[in-house]
């Protein structure tokens, strides 16, 4: 009876691994350059992730049915003719289960995750206690904050409101340069700045006896 080689059975393994995107993360798009791009946002670690359309792609294939098989030949179907090996895809789905956006879905993804949770916050604490410049501290989420302000503010972002700062910094700069004799004139001088930062001969203590 035929055996298969080990490195055959390997690739067959690793072809029907699933992964499932996290149901709490929210996606949006997002132009760019011209370009549109998808951020993830993590609302437990407040983190942000970009994506371009390709990776966004994928993404939506990682929902625990599709299998890395299924993601590759639909990926390779949709943006023909760029080819995507099974190494590339399974990279990037590594990726996403570092950052703790995706899982496995095997009986032992609940330690795999607990483990990589585990390790990774190991990881920050080491880098916290060796560059103090690292330490983060999720406060608040400024999304809040942000939508809040932006209908009282969206005024600053106009067209007309530019026009107007930018009147406004050539009329200076228009009287700067019409009256600058007498803007050099008010400026101080060199020996101004320099006696102000001697100190005077007459400070002493008070107590001195004078000769």
């Amino acid at each position: 009876m035929p055996v298969a080689p080990p490195a055959a059975t390997d690739v067959e393994r690793r072809k029907k691994v699933r992964l499932r995107l996290r149901r709490d993360l929210e996606i949006a798009p997002q132009k760019y350059e011209g370009r549109t791009y998808y951020v993830v946002k993590d609302p437990v670690s407040l983190r942000y992730y970009r994506f371009k359309e390709q990776e966004h792609f994928l993404i939506q294939l990682m929902d625990g049915d599709h299998s890395l098989d299924d993601a590759q030949k639909e990926y390779e179907k949709r943006f023909r003719p760029e080819r995507l090996t099974l190494e590339d895809l399974e990279g990037f789905g590594q990726q996403l289960l570092t950052a703790g956006l995706a899982q496995n879905e095997s009986p032992q993804a609940g330690k795999q995750l607990f483990d990589r949770r585990k390790k990774r916050k190991r990881s920050e604490w080491m880098q916290a206690l060796t560059n103090i410049l690292y330490i983060k501290i999720p406060i608040i989420d400024p999304d809040k904050l942000l939508n809040w302000m932006l209908p009282h503010l969206r005024w600053i972002f106009t067209t007309w409101f530019m026009a107007v700062s930018i009147a406004t910094m050539a009329a200076a700069i228009l009287l700067v340069a019409t009256h600058f004799e007498t803007f050099r004139d008010k400026l101080p001088d060199y020996h101004e700045f320099s006696s102000a930062s001697r100190p005077s001969p007459t400070c002493g203590p008070r107590w001195a006896s004078s000769r």
